[in-house]
């Protein structure tokens, strides 16, 4: 299957769910993939590991110029973006029973901002981007996307 996208875009790619997407999708076809990622060694690992020509963005998408930073690299590269997979997460452990310490609060916030707030930013900054991308391609086939978690065979 060849995916109606070729220049794909994940944040939070050097590990876990973001590497395996992108493994996915280079078996799948997809010859542009672009890993983000706060850690660097952990973003050339991957490069590594995937045995293709990943570019790799150290970036931390909270950061605002970190992300204009990011989408000007790809923009660079590849004149475009077919596909923006907001991957990068946190998750805080929080007793809320014991009541919001103002550490737990600033760490809930900065949760709020990785997970809700950097994510709809980076795509809004993408949109330009992504005008223009898979032609003849009307969303997502639920079909096909549903198979690009599956393990190689």
């Amino acid at each position: 299957m060849n995916p109606p996208y070729d220049r794909a875009l994940i944040t939070g790619g050097g590990t876990g769910v973001g590497f395996a997407l992108a493994a996915a999708l280079l078996r799948r076809g997809c010859t542009r993939v672009a890993l983000c990622g706060r850690d660097p060694h952990r973003l050339a690992r991957a490069r590594d590991a995937l045995g293709a020509d990943v570019l790799t963005v150290p970036c931390d998408v909270t950061d605002p110029d970190g992300r204009s930073h990011l989408l000007a690299v790809v923009e660079k590269a590849w004149g475009g973006l077919d596909l923006l997979v907001n991957n990068a997460a946190v998750q805080v452990e929080t007793d809320h029973l014991t009541g919001l310490t103002p550490e737990a609060l600033r760490s809930v916030s900065g949760e709020i901002e990785t997970n809700l707030t950097a994510p709809v930013l980076l795509t809004l900054g993408a949109l330009p981007a992504l005008r223009g991308c898979c032609s003849g391609w009307e969303g997502v086939r639920w079909s096909e996307a549903e198979h690009l978690g599956e393990t190689a065979e």
